[in-house]
Parts: structure tokens; C-alpha cells; sequence
């Protein structure tokens, strides 16, 4: 019996893990004392619905483990894991290639051959008792027994009862004063059906064998072992030979395994049962699954003093819980960003994530809402019309206020979100008293038909009172102070609910360039002063403030993010945008707005000398010391503004992280102008980490120098053989 001791999500919130730090699994098996023993497991990515089998490991019981097996399958899914470059996405997007589902199958193996420590008698017959356990079934198994001093029981023969794990009995009579001090037993398969036959791919016939009923493996052979075939009929004869299963499948017709061999068919042994031997170890895989367990690996990585208390429970959004983050370590949340840049932020997504700590630790993120705040204002409104003025029972509790204006207008300059001073009436009795909202809020905005005629109702978050009036001597009035237009991402339309089921990483394309590129034409006319982001969810309360367009009956469910809009570059540097990948395995930004210098640097050249003079001839222009072959490589050295030891923090990684770009805007060549974006490598040899904390110094601020160069060589031309006649080595 196998049993799992440990696995890396042992006892977490989720079982989400880096793969970089490996995925330990522990097992052990009560079968681990049996000679040439060894824990098998094999490795899938996929979930038990949809999988591929992408790799197989075999270890010896680990005395240091107490004999138990301990396996690392981090290192075979590292493969199976890379990652998106999502910098100039629109809207969002799961990022598939960042994270692997897996499970494993562990097993275990061991030698055919077992000490034989016990000879007796039971009703008769032989019962024989092994040093170590056996895996016989009775009735289907067969052992073959050496070293006896009985000739008799020195063979092949069918096992016909099993007692406990480690004794099993046997057919003939039993004899006193048999001797097996040096006896043992090799295991076998009896087949019950016999031979049968099946014609391979050359046309010829081989045999097969079978067993009808048990519904399991009872020779525990593999495709390509070799096996050692016994006729149960004494009279008849087998030629031995280089036999090996050629194939190994189920038969629900028989119940059982069917093993296709290169045995050449004889017509004297079809139908006689036979005793089958492989010369291989015993082999028995899955034994026990993890398939139900839904593991994930990502990309990502901590340092060892981190892992040890690592949990994803901070990055896993919530309803409720506003201080669930993003994947980053970035310490401001605040942004100051260009009209240019691109922007993105990793997230989990709306996968239900199990964990080992209860049936449900699933996250309802459903999308990401962004609130964009214009510069812009529309004219202000008035209402003198009471009729026009009602309350809307279905947003709010107690019931919002809504307002009618003539047209469809109004719905297209007032969007929800949008901030409202409102100066409003109520009439008691004959008395008019009036009452001033400011920070009042559009919730919802539609368009309805009255009589007829179309009209654009703009409902606000002010409790509806009775007595609740307009008239033309006492006009509601309403100032916008903030026109917001809202932005949701990711929201399947209209329904509250994920566009991307099931996913588990996505990424939100959030900067200035990739709204434009999402046609966000308030960007593009630059009407923007700044926006926020922040991740919603489904909201189960139906308390929403959200109550309109795809996120209707969401909320906030994490941290929410600014970015503030700025002119670039105001210090007559160009401006560079580095991105790179994260410990948490998403993606962050830095934008480099210091000097820059770039140089080129010549690497190498290989050059030869040949005789200007050939065969009596001189040809101008020859060349006595030539190139041949030139490197060159591009390297930019990049300053940071002012830093503080937050900041520092987090910029570190950069430095140490192997996947590093550089966004290069408006990149112009004979071809055209685009933005590219150019793979580097950091070049600096060590970082200053700073020593502000040790001395309590936290209003000093450092300043990075980082040297990249492009990951792309320069191409340059070899070098020609102008006026020679003569070969050179191309190496």
C-alpha cells in the first residue's frame, strides 16, 4: 500500500504554488523493505478531465526520508511553464503559457524474486511464507519455486490460495522434510485462458495471452519486457527463445490485460494454459492520484527565509476584501504615467481555487473596472418638472432617486460614476424647503419612452423622500463637478460573471497606450486627468453600487490603483519603459525618465593578413589586414529618479529577473514607425541594496545606474575576399 506523506500544499490557502521552488512530494509504501524497490511517479499537466503525460520519475526509498520517497516534479513542469509578453494587450487577457495544472501518479516497483522463510502444511498441501510481501491473486498468479530439496515443487506452479500479505498455498501434496535454506520464489501469471493468437502488422500469426475475470494485471509486465513461457501440459513442448510483449491493453471482453507477444504461433499450444514469467521488475503505477487535489504551478519564485510561510492568499481576490493586491510588489499605488506608455497588471483570475484548509477557497473576481476622470465637463442641468422625478426601489436601500430629462442627450454627457452637486426641493404641506447634496453620484443611467417620447433617466445615490417636488419657482439643479466614464474589462456582458471561466491567470491592459489601442478615444483627444483600477467581483449581498452596463451586481473586491496623467518628458531626456518578469510571476513596469546614454560597443573582430602581391599582379584597392567577421551589440545605461528604500525594494529584482525588456516608442526606420519592443539582459555585477533600514535613515533617497544590452547581437556583413585568389578558413 502506497499512501502520500506530503505535498507542497500541504496546509496553504490554495494549492497554487512557484515552480521554481520546487514541488516536493513525499510518499511511502509498506513495500519499500522488498528488494529493488523503487517509488515511481508520473507526472501530467491538464486536470483529470483533459491531461498529457509529460514526464515519469523513478527514486529508491531516501534513508534519509526513512525510507520514504520524496520527488520534486517542480523540475519536469519548468518546462511546461513560460510565459506571455502581454505588453501592448487591450482589455484583458488570460495568460495561459504563466501557470501549469498538474497532478501525479505515484506507484511503485520491485523485484519478482523473494526468500522463502516458512515451508508447512495446510490440509494437506504445501503453504510456503515469503521474507518480504508478494503480489499474488489466487488462482491467477503463479510462482516459480528453486532450491528446494523436493524435485517436485523445484517449478512452475499455479498459486491457489493467498494468506495475509507475505503466505500463499499451492496445489500438490504436501511432504514432510523438504529443506529451503537457499530457496526462493519468482512471480509469475498463470493463464487460465491460454494461448490465443492475433495476426501483426507483417501478416504472420502470434500468440497472446489472457486471463478471463480477474479485471486487473496479473503478470505486472510492461510493452518490450522479456518473458520466460511454461506449457502447463507436461506433454507438450515450447521452444524458448528472445520472447518480449509486443503490446499490453484492457479487454473488457475478457475482463482483464491482454499481452501481445513475438511469439511465432503453433497450433499444438492454442487454448492450453501456460505459466508466464517476465524478466523484468514488478511494476504498478497509480496507485494513488493527486488528480482531485487541482494543483497549480506558476512561474514564480521566493527566497528561502519567504517560502517557508509562503501563501497566495493575499493575491487571491475576494468579495469583501479590498486589500486583496495584484501580482506585484510595487510599493506605490499611485502612478504617475504618460499618454505613451503601456501598462499592464497581473492578477489571478476567476478559477475557484481549492485549498488544503477547507472545501472553499475560491475567489469571485469577475473582471476590472476602470474609472476614467475627464477634464471635460457638460453643461449644468435643471428640472423644474415633478412629474419627471421618482424613486427607483431596485437600486438602493432605501430607494434611489431618479430624474427624467427630455431626449437621449443627457445619457450621453452624464455617465455613471460622474460626481454631481444637486440642489433639490420638498414639498411639505404648502412649505417648499430646500436641500443641497454635494458628492452626490450617477449610479445608473438609461434611456425610457414616457408618452411616447424618449427620455434619459439618470438615477443618483440620494435616498428618495417623500414629498419630494420641482416646480419653475423651485428648480432642481445639478452641477457635474467630476465627469467619470467607467471602463469594465473582462466582464461577460451584462451577466456579473467572468468572460474567462476557469481561467487562473489573466492579465488587464491598463496603461494610457492600451486604451487608446482599445479605441478609449478619451485618452486619444487627451480629456483625460487621471484613472483609477480596481478589480470586481460578483456581489452576492445584491448590495451593489454598480448597478448598471456589464459589471451590474458587482463590487470592489481588491486593492484599487491611480494613475495620474503627466506630460513626457518635461526634462528634455527621452523616456524609456522597461518591463520585466516578477518573483510573483506577473509582469511589472518602470519607466526610466533621467538621462540615458547608449552606446555601441564593438566586441571582437577576427581578422587575417594575405600577401598584397599574387602572381605578379596588384589590383587597387586590395587589402593586406582584413576583417572578416565584427561583433557588435547595442547597450543602453539607464538612471532612476530618486528612490526611497520602498522603492528599492522593489526595483532589485529587476536586476536578477531573466526575462527584462525595453519598450522603444516610435521606433522609425526605412519601413515605417511602430512601437517594438527589444529583449535585454541586465549587465550589472552587483546591486547596492542600501543600508537605510539598519540605519534609520528613511529620508534618504538613492539613485540606479543600469547598464542592459540588447539580447540581439547586431548583424553585420562578413568580410570579402576582394583581389584574392585564395580560400580563407570561414570559421
Amino acid at each position: 500500500m502506497i499512501s502520500i506523506v506530503n505535498r507542497p500544499y500541504l496546509n496553504k490557502y490554495s494549492n497554487y504554488n512557484p515552480v521554481y521552488n520546487g514541488l516536493n512530494f513525499v510518499v511511502d509504501s509498506d513495500q519499500r523493505l522488498v528488494s529493488g524497490f523503487r517509488y515511481i511517479a508520473e507526472i501530467f499537466a491538464g486536470d483529470s478531465s483533459s491531461s498529457v503525460k509529460v514526464g515519469e520519475l523513478r527514486h529508491n526509498p531516501d534513508i534519509s526520508y526513512n525510507n520514504q520517497g520524496v520527488f520534486d516534479v517542480g523540475r519536469v513542469l519548468e518546462d511546461f511553464i513560460t510565459y506571455t509578453l502581454p505588453w501592448n494587450i487591450v482589455s484583458m487577457q488570460q495568460m495561459q503559457n504563466h501557470y501549469k495544472k498538474y497532478f501525479v501518479q505515484f506507484g511503485e516497483e520491485k523485484g519478482r524474486t523473494a526468500r522463502v522463510t516458512i515451508i508447512a502444511n495446510a490440509a494437506g498441501k504445501f503453504r510456503i511464507t515469503l521474507a518480504t510481501p508478494h503480489d499474488l491473486m489466487a488462482n491467477y498468479s503463479a510462482v516459480l519455486i528453486q532450491g528446494t530439496s523436493l524435485a517436485d515443487l523445484n517449478r512452475p506452479l499455479k498459486v491457489t490460495n493467498v494468506v495475509g500479505t507475505s503466505t500463499f498455498d499451492l496445489a500438490i501434496p504436501y511432504q514432510s522434510g523438504v529443506t529451503y535454506n537457499n530457496a526462493y520464489v519468482i512471480q509469475g501469471a498463470y493463464s487460465t485462458s491460454g494461448l490465443d493468437t492475433y495476426t501483426g502488422a507483417d501478416g504472420l500469426k502470434y500468440y497472446q495471452f489472457i486471463h478471463t475475470g480477474p479485471g486487473t494485471d496479473v503478470a505486472y509486465a510492461e510493452r518490450g519486457d522479456g518473458i520466460v513461457v511454461y506449457p502447463d501440459d507436461a506433454s507438450k513442448t515450447f521452444v524458448q527463445g528472445n520472447w518480449r510483449i509486443i503490446d499490453k491493453f484492457f479487454s473488457s471482453t475478457y475482463e482483464s490485460f491482454v499481452y501481445r507477444t513475438n511469439i511465432p504461433y503453433v497450433s499444438s499450444m492454442i487454448g492450453s494454459p501456460v505459466y508466464i514469467f517476465p524478466q523484468s521488475v514488478i511494476t504498478k503505477k497509480n496507485l494513488i492520484s493527486t488528480a482531485n487535489d487541482r494543483a497549480v504551478a506558476f512561474n514564480g519564485v521566493f527566497q528561502y527565509e519567504d517560502i517557508l510561510n509562503y501563501d497566495i492568499k493575499p493575491y487571491a481576490f475576494t468579495q469583501g476584501n479590498l486589500t486583496r493586491k495584484y501580482l506585484t510588489y510595487r510599493p506605490r499605488k499611485v502612478i504617475p504615467i504618460c499618454l505613451t506608455d503601456y501598462f499592464t497588471l497581473s492578477s489571478l483570475a476567476s478559477w475557484n481555487m481549492p485549498g488544503s484548509l477547507g472545501a472553499g477557497t475560491g475567489q469571485n473576481f469577475v473582471g476590472t473596472l476602470v474609472e476614467v476622470y475627464l477634464k471635460s465637463l457638460p453643461a449644468n442641468l435643471s428640472q423644474t418638472n415633478g412629474s419627471l422625478i421618482g424613486s427607483s426601489p431596485t437600486l438602493g436601500s432605501p430607494a434611489y432617486t431618479y430624474v427624467r430629462f427630455a431626449g437621449t442627450t443627457v445619457a450621453n454627457q452624464w455617465p455613471q460614476g460622474s460626481y454631481v452637486n444637486v440642489v433639490f426641493w420638498k414639498l411639505v404641506g404648502s412649505t417648499w424647503t430646500s436641500f443641497t447634496n454635494n458628492g452626490a453620484r450617477v449610479v445608473n443611467v438609461q434611456t425610457v419612452t414616457v408618452g411616447g417620447a424618449p427620455f434619459s433617466e439618470l438615477t443618483f445615490d440620494i435616498p428618495y423622500q417623500v414629498g419630494m417636488q420641482a416646480s419653475t419657482l423651485h428648480p432642481w439643479t445639478f452641477t457635474m463637478t467630476q465627469r467619470i466614464i467607467q471602463r469594465p474589462m473582462g466582464f461577460a456582458l451584462n451577466s456579473g460573471r467572468p468572460a474567462f471561466t476557469g481561467a487562473v491567470r489573466v492579465e488587464s491592459g491598463v496603461g494610457p497606450k492600451n486604451m487608446i489601442l482599445n479605441g478609449y478615444t478619451e485618452f486619444s483627444d487627451n480629456d483625460v486627468k487621471k484613472y483609477t483600477v480596481t478589480p470586481f467581483g460578483k456581489d452576492y449581498s445584491l448590495t451593489s453600487p454598480m448597478q448598471n452596463g456589464a459589471y451590474r451586481g458587482c463590487r470592489a473586491v481588491g486593492e484599487t490603483w491611480t494613475f495620474e496623467i503627466v506630460d513626457c518628458p518635461c526634462n528634455g531626456y527621452d523616456a524609456y519603459t522597461v518591463f520585466w518578469l516578477n518573483p510573483l510571476g506577473g509582469w511589472d513596469y518602470y519607466t526610466f525618465k533621467q538621462r540615458t546614454d547608449k552606446i555601441r560597443k564593438v566586441e571582437a573582430r577576427n581578422q587575417f593578413r594575405r600577401s598584397l602581391y599574387n602572381y605578379g599582379t596588384f589590383t587597387n584597392g586590395q587589402k593586406g589586414q582584413s576583417t572578416y567577421t565584427t561583433l557588435s551589440n547595442d547597450e543602453w545605461t539607464l538612471n532612476t529618479d530618486w528612490l526611497d528604500q520602498a522603492d528599492l525594494d522593489w526595483l532589485q529584482y529587476m536586476y536578477e529577473s531573466p526575462e527584462v525588456y525595453i519598450i522603444l516608442k516610435s521606433h522609425t526606420n526605412e519601413f515605417g514607425t511602430s512601437d517594438i519592443i527589444t529583449p535585454v539582459n541586465v549587465t550589472n555585477e552587483e546591486i547596492i541594496l542600501g543600508n537605510k533600514k539598519n540605519r534609520g535613515d528613511i529620508g534618504s533617497l538613492f539613485q540606479y545606474s543600469i547598464t542592459m544590452a540588447k539580447a540581439n547581437r547586431r548583424e553585420v556583413q562578413r568580410g570579402s575576399n576582394y583581389g584574392g585568389n585564395y580560400f580563407y578558413n570561414r570559421s
